[in-house]
């Protein structure tokens, strides 16, 4: 009973507008209830976006960002991981998605839906859903036998007991 309550009231506090908790993103500071944009933070989201969609690769972004010695909100730089996250947030376009519910009014719009959906097609279209990097397997054959019982791929594995055996 209480448990439906709390999730009663976090609904009608979010279709007010107001921000219910967690970890605010990088572009945003809450004043009161109500998330408002930080223009300082919010120029440096765009120059992300815009950076993607001009073809930039992530790592470079972040050198770029590095280089301009521009912090996250920890103070500390930005990390691949983290420009891959804020590039594919909706919550910048304003739309926030709570258990399958849409609330468009709690966060501010900082990017255009155009360049949002533009990014989103660039970052579809990578090939490799990493980021570049490649762990040299010295087992010839990992990654190319596959178990005949669940189609799970073999990885070589090797080294030596505590007694030094092998």
């Amino acid at each position: 009973m209480l448990a439906q309550k709390v999730k009663r009231g976090m609904r009608e506090s979010r279709t007010k507008g107001y921000y219910t908790g967690g970890e605010i993103p990088f572009g945003y500071v809450k004043n009161g209830k109500k998330l408002v944009i930080d223009e300082v933070e919010a120029s440096i989201v765009r120059r992300v976006f815009d950076e993607y969609d001009k073809g930039y690769k992530i790592i470079d972004i972040v050198e770029g960002l590095d280089k301009d010695k521009i912090l996250n909100k920890k103070g500390r730089p930005f990390s691949v991981s983290r420009i891959s996250d804020m590039l594919r947030s909706l919550k910048y376009t304003g739309i926030h998605i709570v258990d399958g519910e849409v609330f468009p009014n709690i966060y501010p719009r900082i990017i255009s839906d155009g360049l949002f959906d533009s990014v989103q097609s660039k970052l579809k279209g990578l090939k490799n859903k990493g980021f570049g990097y490649k762990k040299v397997d010295p087992f010839l054959l990992t990654g190319k036998l596959k178990c005949g019982y669940c189609g799970a791929l073999y990885r070589g594995n090797s080294g030596t007991s505590k007694t030094k055996v092998v």
